[in-house]
């Protein structure tokens, strides 16, 4: 397997969305499914770390089997915070749970380093690859 081909599958479940991204190579972005919980939220005004843990669980094998589909994985990876410590768990388990069916490696990733990562990316591709 060359560099290129390395593909690996991101989890994020730190708030109140519930996402999986799939990224060949390190810099073609394929797939980005994203559940918002943001109407579940509204009535009360605010994010409720309950609610949002339950909606995680609740969703999270539909978003990572959308994001993935029959692909092939290399690596799984999941924000390990900073973030709500019920979704931080739910994305955790989801991970290495696929993880170990899939025999890959799995990657824990600080949600803010993240953030500061994905302004690289525009249009599903790195425009200014680091390093």
């Amino acid at each position: 397997m060359t560099k290129k081909d390395f593909t690996i599958l991101g989890i994020e479940t730190t708030c109140d969305e519930t996402s999986a991204a799939f990224l060949r190579g390190g810099k073609y972005l394929l797939s980005n499914v994203i559940y918002s919980q943001i109407e579940e939220h509204k009535k009360y005004h605010g994010v409720v770390p309950e609610l949002a843990s339950r909606a995680h669980a609740a969703k999270i094998a539909a978003v990572i089997s959308q994001a993935l589909g029959e692909e092939k994985i290399d690596c799984v990876a999941f924000a390990n915070g900073p973030g709500l410590p019920g979704g931080l768990m739910v994305g955790r388990v989801a991970a290495e749970t696929l993880a170990h069916f899939k025999q890959v490696p799995i990657l824990g990733v600080n949600h803010l380093e993240g953030h500061l990562f994905a302004c690289e990316f525009e249009d599903g591709e790195v425009k200014n690859p680091l390093g």
